[in-house]
């Protein structure tokens, strides 16, 4: 059994493709986390395809927050450790979630479910084979593996941390700290069938309007930076369309009357399935959806990259890389003005006065 657990719609866009693709014939789970707005509605519309044997819903986020969050302090946080951790087979038991011997585990993040399935396999002996997918531009930023804190040595869940192999969708860019793990790339053969499925489960997809002449990505920076980029950005809100980030569940864009993609959950990737962007600006600090618009979906929309401008450390951190692939996109870009990167926000804002 393949066992997909999905965080975000994008793991739930490339769990499709996979099972579309890679794995056809073989018997595969699905289950929905609630760590996204409006998660609960896409079950029957995955089921109704019959892709998976079957598609199951894990309320997983009070515990999520209970065990990563550490506002109300670290004894309190500790505690929580203890509690989930010490009883994680009756946590399993409890969200439904049974995984046999030789079974596949498909996962992304630091997701506390897989991290007590990977308990359940060291101290069950069950020969798991815990496998990575990616989850955005992160894959490509920050390494496919990491240490595992003192709270989770001492908790045992260090097994998580060794998956054999990582699925992602442009292997060539994943950051230089993994180029020693194992990483397959996950093909686009998006055929009738897969644009379909992809169609169905978005089916409240109201398309690309008229008024998004521009594409803003949102991402999960520090307030600081997304502040000054908004600050900027407000002055031609009637000519942009935010496409919020999947995790981000207050209502910072609406207080600025920007209009947003609806629905919020809908992967950028399942948008260009059934759309041409070319002739739109596509805004963002670094994202992958946008490089798979251009290499998977073969479009060429104009580009505005942001990440010069933010002292977020994912992106200060790997400047260089990032500068790399923007000289690799201008190399194959016939129209090399469609990629503008600003150094400045005055440059920003002059862009955006010549683009609108």
């Amino acid at each position: 059994m393949i066992h997909f657990f999905c965080s975000t719609p994008l793991q739930i866009y490339t769990s499709v493709i996979l099972g579309k693709t890679e794995f056809v014939g073989e018997q595969k789970i699905i289950y929905i986390l609630n760590y996204f707005n409006d998660c609960e509605k896409y079950l029957d519309r995955i089921e109704k395809f019959n892709l998976f044997e079957e598609v199951r819903f894990v309320k997983a986020w009070s515990m999520y927050g209970k065990l990563k969050k550490r506002e109300k302090g670290f004894l309190n946080y500790l505690g929580y450790n203890i509690y989930y951790y010490s009883r994680y087979a009756k946590v399993l038991d409890e969200y439904n979630i049974v995984i046999n011997e030789n079974d596949r585990v498909f996962f992304s993040y630091l997701e506390p479910i897989c991290l007590m399935i990977a308990k359940l396999n060291k101290r069950k002996k069950l020969n798991i084979h815990f496998l990575g997918f990616e989850d955005g531009i992160g894959a490509y930023l920050l390494p496919l593996d990491r240490k595992p804190n003192k709270i989770e040595k001492v908790l045992g869940c260090e097994p998580y941390y060794k998956k054999e192999c990582y699925w992602v969708y442009r292997p060539e860019y994943i950051a230089e700290e993994s180029r020693n793990n194992t990483v397959v790339g996950i093909q686009y053969k998006i055929d009738d069938d897969v644009r379909n499925t992809l169609l169905g489960i978005w089916s409240d997809y109201s398309g690309i309007t008229d008024k998004s002449r521009c594409i803003f990505f949102d991402d999960v920076i520090t307030d600081k930076d997304l502040y000054n980029t908004i600050e900027i950005l407000r002055d031609y809100k009637d000519y942009i369309t935010v496409k919020k980030h999947p995790r981000r569940m207050d209502h910072f864009y609406e207080k600025w009357n920007f209009a947003e993609f609806e629905p919020q959950s809908i992967p950028f990737e399942a948008v260009v399935t059934n759309s041409n962007v070319s002739d739109r600006v596509l805004i963002n600090y670094f994202s992958s959806a946008v490089l798979n618009v251009i290499f998977e979906f073969d479009q060429r929309p104009t580009l505005i990259f942001l990440f010069e401008l933010v002292d977020d450390p994912m992106y200060k951190e790997k400047l260089d890389d990032l500068r790399r692939v923007i000289d690799y996109l201008k190399d194959i870009y016939e129209d090399k003005n469609k990629i503008i990167v600003p150094h400045t926000y005055e440059e920003l804002r002059n862009i955006m006065n010549d683009i609108i």
